[in-house]
């Protein structure tokens, strides 16, 4: 079974984006929930996760400072990463791909935004080209 984080400071949104999950057919994956992007940090140091999927703005490490840990962390640089994000700033959206972002979704998103976005990745993935 594959694992999924959800990380957003709002329980509304780490819950709508789960719902977009289950509604754009990824039922069958394990989903973990994250307030900010130290939890997420610290659950990817502890247990192997295929996706995580992350606001951009979060109290305590915002998703750049994550994007940031994740790629200088060897073990896990393979871990793709989605920012869904309210910002409209390209050099922002240009540096989150450069640090390895697989993808950035503006907000407000919709099920079928999150089924396109997990969907091509792990297409991607099982085809060898992530």
């Amino acid at each position: 079974m594959k694992k999924i984080i959800i990380a957003d400071d709002s329980s509304l949104a780490r819950m709508f984006t789960s719902r977009c999950l289950s509604a754009g057919g990824f039922r069958n994956y394990e989903v973990t929930e994250a307030k900010d992007g130290q939890e997420v940090f610290a659950l990817l140091m502890e247990t192997t996760y295929d996706l995580v999927i992350s606001d951009l703005n979060m109290p305590e490490m915002d998703g750049v400072e994550l994007m940031t840990r994740i790629s200088q962390t060897p073990q896990l640089q393979s871990v793709p990463v989605i920012i869904i994000t309210s910002a409209g700033n390209e050099d922002q959206r240009k540096a989150l791909v450069t640090m390895g972002a697989k993808a950035i979704l503006s907000k407000p998103i919709t099920p079928s935004d999150i089924a396109k976005a997990v969907g091509d990745l792990l297409d991607a993935e099982e085809n060898g080209y992530a």
